[in-house]
């Protein structure tokens, strides 16, 4: 590798990387790689563990992949978790674990809190209105769980 730069990460460790690419958005954008890589959504096209499909040592994770279930953080969040422990597998020589995606179905469950009282959900093919959304996650976005399984305490904005 060469050109390796240092990223510092939020809990203070460090991250030696030749090339890092930040994915946040809603549409799929596809500058980076030609277009055998891509799927028919613009997707990335990798394998179990997560590598792009004919590239050695480049992995794609969450939204940008084309790993077939609902694109979701918190899944997004387990890809990023599996990826971390299969790359320390492979620098010490052992097989990757491969990823097992969230659900086989069609509809997955999403729920889209629109502020405090409003939102839409979705379990499987049943739609959820205002109530059961804002109930579930439009008060607090589980924010206090996320920071949580941090180890951290959520701010009071």
């Amino acid at each position: 590798l060469t050109d390796l730069k240092t990223l510092q990460l939020s809990n203070g460790q460090t991250l030696e990387t030749d090339l890092t690419v930040v994915c946040i958005g809603s549409k799929a954008v596809t500058p980076l790689l030609d277009s055998s890589r891509y799927d028919e959504f613009n997707r990335i096209k990798v394998d179990l563990q997560f590598q792009v499909e004919g590239m050695d040592r480049v992995y794609c994770i969450g939204d940008a992949s084309n790993i077939p279930e609902t694109k979701l953080g918190y899944l997004a969040e387990q890809h990023g978790n599996l990826l971390a422990e299969n790359i320390k597998k492979l620098l010490a020589g052992k097989s990757p674990t491969p990823y097992s995606p969230a659900s086989k179905e069609e509809y997955g469950t999403m729920l889209l809190p629109l502020g405090p009282e409003r939102g839409v959900g979705a379990l499987g093919k049943t739609v959820l209105g205002d109530g059961f959304t804002s109930r579930l996650k439009g008060k607090g976005l589980f924010k206090q769980k996320v920071f949580r399984t941090r180890n951290a305490v959520a701010p009071n904005l």
